[in-house]
């Protein structure tokens, strides 16, 4: 909020933004992780937990902090390598498992990414509900 030079007080607009484009598929994919921290280079390896249509949870041994900018470079569910710039939304510090949440930053890697990753995890995910059925 602020003043007016009348003393008024204004309310500025809200915006939200709603993330979640689409739903979350569970599908574990390797991941490797970079980013710059206090003049070091860290690169780090672990995997997704679960995979949206743009970003991903990922299980991290090192964690970057929020809001950071960070490379990573996934592995799709046929092996191939896709790299993105990603930016960490939040975290949760779990000793046991540390988590970021991921977004992908650039539209045209935001594209690739649903048709190299997210599309392909909810066939897996279908697979795999279709093999507990039996």
């Amino acid at each position: 909020m602020s003043e007016s030079k009348e003393g008024q007080v204004l309310r500025m607009p809200r915006t939200e933004i709603n993330q979640q484009t689409g739903p979350r598929y569970v599908v574990n994919l390797p991941v490797r992780a970079e980013w710059n921290e206090k003049k070091k280079h860290i690169v780090t390896e672990g995997s997704t937990e679960y995979v949206g249509p743009s970003g991903a949870l990922v299980y991290l041994p090192q964690l970057p902090a929020v809001g950071s900018r960070i490379t990573i470079s996934v592995k799709d569910v046929k092996g191939a390598s896709m790299k993105a710039h990603a930016e960490v939304l939040r975290l949760v510090r779990d000793l046991a498992q540390p988590l970021a949440s991921l977004s992908i930053l650039d539209a045209t890697a935001q594209k690739r990414w649903r048709t190299r990753v997210w599309e392909p995890a909810a066939s897996i995910k279908q697979k795999s509900e279709e093999i507990d059925e039996e």
